[in-house]
């Protein structure tokens, strides 16, 4: 038996990932956020949703560029403070002891504890309902060597990341099948 319940947002799970962006002069912010996607493959597109006039919107839609870190369970505390304080009244790197690191295109700084980071290029920003969607496009990627398998691709297993669903993080990494295997 199905029941009818009010509308929302049920998509899950939904990886977390830590967005850097920083003003003209070059002042970082971190905003944790668990609305993105992949949009494309080639080129490498991605998708960030921030809601409302946020101040990390704002300073992605002056500086059209942004950092996106994935990070590992080892450092949800420090990902959860980053998503409930805004940058425009602290320092989210001096308050987390997050490592800064350079971005080899991007202005804004990148985050070293995070095994996957992404520098992105803005191509689209669309405000639909209360939230504005960011198309970046993936101009640099790096990432941890000790998260590649044998075949240099990312390992989910060993990558330990999270989701955030229903206001909860939940482990992810567990492979329980793999593409192809109900046959032709």
């Amino acid at each position: 038996m199905k029941k009818n319940i009010q509308p929302s947002n049920i998509t899950y799970p939904q990886p977390i990932a830590l967005v850097t962006c920083c003003d003209p002069d070059g002042n970082d912010n971190i905003i944790t956020i668990a609305w993105t996607s992949n949009v494309s493959r080639v080129p490498p597109i991605v998708m960030i949703s921030i809601g409302g006039e946020k101040y990390s919107y704002r300073l992605i839609r002056e500086t059209k560029e942004f950092g996106l870190n994935i990070p590992c369970s080892s450092i949800l505390e420090k990902a959860d403070f980053c998503g409930e304080n805004s940058g425009e009244q602290i320092n989210k790197f001096e308050k987390t002891g997050l490592t800064k690191i350079d971005s080899s295109v991007i202005k804004p700084k990148l985050i070293w504890e995070c095994p996957i980071n992404y520098e992105c290029k803005v191509i689209d920003i669309i405000k639909i309902g209360g939230g504005n969607i960011i198309f970046g496009e993936v101009v640099s990627c790096m990432t941890d060597e000790n998260i590649l398998d044998e075949n240099g691709t990312v390992s989910v297993e060993k990558l330990d990341t999270f989701a955030y669903i229903n206001k909860g993080y939940f482990a992810l990494g567990k492979c329980f099948a793999k593409r192809g295997f109900s046959g032709k």
